[in-house]
């Protein structure tokens, strides 16, 4: 065992196999480690894609909604449509918020804010401008 590094590599073996043990097995002793990780990553994937999943399946309910109507028709109807985007989103945890933006960045209709803040501009935020 060396003092400093009480898990590191045998202070006497040769240079080669020391360097392998380390690059290869940085924890020795740990059973089980890789399987728990990949499992991990496994999960964490999963996760993910139910996230995004979620978030497209609100996007194509909202494009539906949204559908035809024009700016104008959807600041008329703005408390109707917001009623109607805060019950989509309702029971969705993974979801915080979801809104429609005019070609000027200015909101036209919000899942949590009613009425919306048509002073506020977003068109310098990233996801907006791509």
């Amino acid at each position: 065992m060396n003092g400093r590094f009480p898990n590191g590599p045998d202070p006497g073996a040769s240079a080669s196999s020391s360097a392998e043990a380390v690059a290869t097995d940085p924890f020795p002793g740990t059973p089980g480690r890789e399987v728990a990780l990949t499992e991990a990553v496994a999960v964490a994937e999963e996760n993910t894609i139910k996230v995004l999943d979620t978030h497209q399946l609100v996007a194509a309910r909202i494009n539906d909604l949204l559908a035809g109507l024009r700016d104008d028709d959807i600041r008329k109807q703005e408390q109707s449509l917001h009623e109607k985007l805060a019950q989509q989103i309702s029971d969705l945890p993974l979801v915080a918020a979801a809104w429609a933006i005019d070609a000027a960045g200015h909101e036209l209709v919000s899942a949590r804010v009613y009425p919306v803040n048509r002073g506020l501009d977003q068109s310098q935020r990233e996801d907006f401008r791509q």
